[in-house]
């Protein structure tokens, strides 16, 4: 009976260990499962950070631009005299550097508010369609 009870012993113990060294090798194995994972991630969070990057300088350059087309288009306004005409009935204050600039502005804006578009305000002024959006956005109030 003590044999049987020795031999149980041993085999249960030898279990044990067996069961042990299964536990072990699974959590090496989960272990390195889990080290990859983390590659893995720290590989994509690189990424969409350098995408982070791209994108912030591109949006820089674009403000840069912005501020440089702002700059120049305050720019021209600082350096003119204030005179007024009429449109449409309507008292304007028009910004001109002379004489000339004041009845090139009055044919533009009465050429708008006679119905033309500003493609074929620029043909008949001979000035670019910019140009033409940029008076009847400034003086015009539209």
């Amino acid at each position: 009976m003590d044999f049987i009870i020795l031999f149980l012993l041993i085999i249960l113990i030898f279990l044990l260990v067996l069961i042990l060294m299964f536990l072990y090798k699974s959590k090496n194995k989960l272990d390195e499962k889990l080290e990859n994972y983390r590659f893995e991630m720290e590989d994509e969070l690189t990424k969409i950070i350098n995408n982070y990057d791209i994108l912030f300088e591109q949006n820089l350059k674009k403000l840069d631009l912005l501020i440089n087309k702002y700059n120049k288009i305050s720019s021209k306004q600082e350096s003119i005299k204030i005179t007024n005409a009429s449109v449409e009935g309507k008292k304007k204050i028009l910004y001109s550097q002379n004489e000339e600039e004041n009845l090139k502005i009055k044919k533009i804006l009465q050429l708008i508010n006679s119905g033309n578009s500003p493609e074929s305000v620029a043909k008949i002024m001979g000035i670019g369609t910019g140009e033409v959006n940029l008076y009847v956005n400034f003086y015009n109030d539209k």
